[in-house]
């Protein structure tokens, strides 16, 4: 008999220090517990393939070790910093952990949950993402308006007690004073980086290979913060804070296709079965003269499509809002054998 496969939705809520876990249920999430973690829980529980997940705590300076089968935190590992973005090396034993407040990169084994040692990458490192077929990762650097190509190669499959040499800058990629770029993701084909930058009115296109520049895709507003892509892989979604807005952006031409309203401050997104989920982070209740429900999940339903005709029709989707803990910032999603 083929085993049920269990859907759950982990969100990081930053101000209420907890990770709120919700499970699929009759066609809707619902929450069956909260993990509480504290000290300012910042970015989307990275979860190996056998379950392990890891959570950075941005005022502590610690990761969090969470079981998502039993809903607990299990260990607390120590870093740098203000901890913020995280990136798995595959083989699932090595862990990259951005310290904001250090201005580098820790390296962590967590099948010892030790601290190797750490990258210097620049002024206040955020969010980061690792290259799926090639032995790059690429970082936010806040503070230097820049992405940091790290090589990774000296990681992958080894077994190290020290970091080499070689696991280093290889390349930074200045994307324009006043940038701030937040977070990144690498496109599904691999062949671009799509880069939310908060400060700046623009997003940045930049074609992995060469490392250039391609387009800077004018928003007409600042605040960009998470990026994420549709099922078919030919759309992006970037959210904007600063409007309560998702922007649509064609993978093609790289144009905006369609503006979505979302729910206060959205941050970090997931798409999951044709649903886009978005983090309504605001700490306010009225947002541009509009009253509006923070510390909630936007799930913005398409039904049977979410494809770029779905966008360029203006298809509005059904949304519903779920309830999570204070200030959620940032949303991952595990399935198991239930």
């Amino acid at each position: 008999m083929k085993k049920k496969m269990a859907d759950r939705i982990f969100s990081t809520d930053t101000d209420a220090g907890t990770i709120t876990v919700l499970e699929s249920q009759e066609g809707t999430f619902k929450e069956i517990e909260k993990i509480f973690v504290g000290n300012g829980p910042r970015g989307p529980v990275v979860f190996t393939k056998h379950g392990r997940g890891f959570v950075t705590n941005h005022a502590g300076n610690t990761v969090s070790e969470i079981d998502p089968f039993n809903n607990i935190e299990v260990a607390k590992i120590k870093v740098g910093s203000a901890p913020l973005g995280m990136g798995l090396i595959p083989g699932d034993k090595y862990l990259l952990v951005s310290n904001d407040g250090d201005n580098n990169i820790s390296v962590i084994d967590i099948t010892k949950r030790k601290e190797l040692g750490q990258i210097s990458v620049g002024r206040e490192p955020k969010h980061m993402e690792i290259h799926p077929t090639k032995p790059y990762a690429y970082v936010c650097i806040w503070g230097a308006h820049m992405v940091s190509k790290i090589n990774i190669q000296a990681l992958l499959d080894k077994d190290i007690d020290i970091i080499p040499n070689e696991v280093c800058v290889e390349n930074s990629i200045f994307l324009g004073k006043d940038a701030h770029p937040y977070s990144l993701r690498i496109t599904p084909c691999g062949n671009y980086i799509i880069v939310a930058n908060n400060q700046a009115e623009y997003i940045t296109v930049i074609e992995e290979k060469t490392g250039k520049i391609v387009k800077n895709i004018d928003v007409g507003t600042k605040g960009a913060r998470g990026v994420e892509f549709s099922p078919l892989g030919d759309t992006a979604f970037v959210s904007i804070e600063d409007a309560s807005e998702i922007l649509v952006i064609d993978l093609k031409t790289f144009e905006i296709v369609d503006r979505m309203e979302s729910g206060p401050g959205p941050r970090g997104m997931l798409v999951h079965e044709n649903t886009l989920f978005a983090s309504a982070f605001a700490r306010v209740k009225k947002v541009a003269g509009v009253l509006t429900t923070p510390n909630t999940l936007s799930a913005l339903s398409y039904g049977n499509e979410m494809s770029l005709q779905t966008f360029k029709k203006k298809v509005r989707p059904e949304v519903t809002e779920i309830n999570v803990g204070a200030g959620p910032c940032s949303i991952s999603l595990f399935t198991f054998d239930d």
